[in-house]
């Protein structure tokens, strides 16, 4: 079992850290709806958020929030979809030719602190404008890009064996 952990190690990491880096903007977009207060001190926007009741004296912080809060789910929905392909690319890359296992082991730590920082970058300049999220949103795609290759490679790689 101590091999397996340790073979695992960095891929398993790199889900944890996946998860917590959408779990952030998530806590982040609802610490922001929950920190906008009314003259009286209470909050603007309920719990569960309903991004639709907006009143007008807050309509620029609510098309701020609502960014925020788009921008959340979109990180989550994207992570649980990419997951999957980090590991296949993880298992199957190191049988492409040329490449090891400590190779692969580099490449899905780079990778994967690659797509934290588009996630990063996604959240925050999609909160500025729907526009300020494009950089963020092309480094995660050359993330999922090179997972994909990667992957579609290496399960070549391995069905050719396969067949030998």
């Amino acid at each position: 079992m101590e091999g397996l952990r340790d073979t695992l190690l960095v891929p398993a990491s790199a889900s944890v850290a996946m998860v917590m880096g959408s779990v952030v903007p998530m806590m982040s977009q609802a610490l922001l709806r929950g920190g906008l207060k009314d003259d009286n001190g209470k909050p603007v926007f309920s719990t569960p958020y309903k991004p639709w009741e907006v009143p007008a004296k807050y309509a620029s912080e609510g098309d701020d929030l609502y960014r925020a809060h788009k921008a959340a789910e979109n990180i989550k929905e994207w992570t649980f979809h990419v997951i999957p392909l980090m590991w296949t690319f993880f298992i199957f890359g190191g049988g492409i030719p040329y490449i090891g296992d400590s190779a692969m082991e580099g490449a899905v730590a780079l990778s994967t602190a690659t797509w934290l920082f588009g996630c990063y970058k996604y959240f925050t300049g999609y909160q500025g404008s729907a526009n300020g999220r494009q950089t963020g949103f092309m480094i995660r795609f050359l993330v999922v890009f090179f997972w994909l290759s990667g992957s579609a490679i290496g399960l070549g790689c391995a069905a050719w064996n396969r067949m030998k």
